[in-house]
C-alpha cells in the first residue's frame, strides 16, 4: 500500500544500509518490513501531535478513505507549514537509531 508520506521516508537507503550487516536478502527484506511498521508510527505520531485534537478525526477519515492521497499534506500544512521537514527529520532520527542498534550488536 502507498502511503502520502512514503516519498519522505527513503527505505531505499536503509535497505542499501543494511546490506554492509545483513547479506541476506530475505532477512534484509523483513527487516525493512519491520523498520518500515515503526516509521509508520513515529510519522503517525508527528502527525498527531502537529494536529489539534479536533482535527484528527477529519484527518483519519480522510486518510482511511484513500491512505495515498497527496491532498492530506493540505489538511496538515493548515496546522504545520513544515509537516514534511517534520516528517523527514523524524524518518531521519528513526533509521539511524535502528542502523544504530543493529551496528552495535
Amino acid at each position: 500500500m502507498i502511503i502520502f508520506y512514503d516519498h519522505l521516508l527513503d527505505l531505499e537507503t536503509l535497505d542499501q544500509e543494511l546490506s554492509a550487516y545483513l547479506p541476506d536478502a530475505q532477512e534484509r527484506a523483513e527487516i525493512v518490513s519491520i523498520m518500515d511498521a515503526s516509521l509508520h508510527h513515529a510519522v503517525m505520531d508527528v502527525i498527531f501531535t502537529s494536529l489539534p485534537t479536533d482535527a484528527h478525526e477529519l484527518f483519519l477519515m480522510q486518510f482511511h478513505a484513500d491512505p495515498g492521497a497527496p491532498e492530506h499534506f493540505d489538511l496538515l500544512r493548515r496546522y504545520r507549514p513544515l509537516i514534511e521537514d517534520d516528517i523527514r527529520s523524524t524518518a531521519h532520527t528513526t533509521k539511524r537509531q535502528f542502523l544504530d542498534t543493529i551496528h552495535a550488536d
